[in-house]
This record gives C-alpha cells, structure tokens and sequence, in this order.
C-alpha cells in the first residue's frame, strides 16, 4: 500500500487501533480463526491512508522515520479520529 515509511504507518495503525478500540477488540477470536474478517482487513486499509495522511502532514517537512520516533509525533496520532466503520466488523463488540 505505501512503499515507504510502511512500518510506521502499520505501527501507529496497530497503536491507534488498540489506542480506539482496547479490549473492546475479540482477540479470542482473531485468535481462534487465525485470521481477521475481510470487513476488518477493507477497514484497516482505509485507516492506514489516515494515518499515512497523519504522519506526512505532521512531520512538517521532517523525515518520517525520524519524525515517528518522537513522542510528539504520538500525541499528533492520538488526536486523529479514525473514521466510522462502514459495517459491523464482528473483531470489534460494542459492549464488554
């Protein structure tokens, strides 16, 4: 998807959606299916283009891999709000 800086952007997708989301993700069942769900994958997708988004635009003309270690660039992450799921993705229960 990014050739570049892919290992940021999966990084702070990885935080960003355990940062969201926490225990309300069934890890159980990610688990015991050894995979995740194509709703998931499509909506991990789209968030990884607004963490991509996030990263380039608050850089500031830094170099993104140097820019991503900095605490700075994690509290710019916890500000986004990643956008509303377009279906039920049955990894992530509304109540626990």
């Amino acid at each position: 998807m990014f050739q570049a800086f892919q290992g940021n952007v999966t990084i702070y997708l990885v935080s960003l959606v355990a940062y969201t989301y926490g225990s309300r993700i069934d890890l159980d069942r990610i688990w015991d299916q050894q995979d995740i769900s194509e709703e998931f994958k499509s909506q991990l997708r789209k968030w990884a283009v607004q963490v991509h988004k996030t990263l380039t635009d608050s850089s500031g003309g830094r170099m993104i891999s140097e820019w991503a270690k900095k605490r700075e660039c994690w509290e710019a992450m916890q500000a986004v709000l990643l956008s509303q799921a377009d279906g039920t993705i049955s990894e992530i229960v509304t109540t626990r």
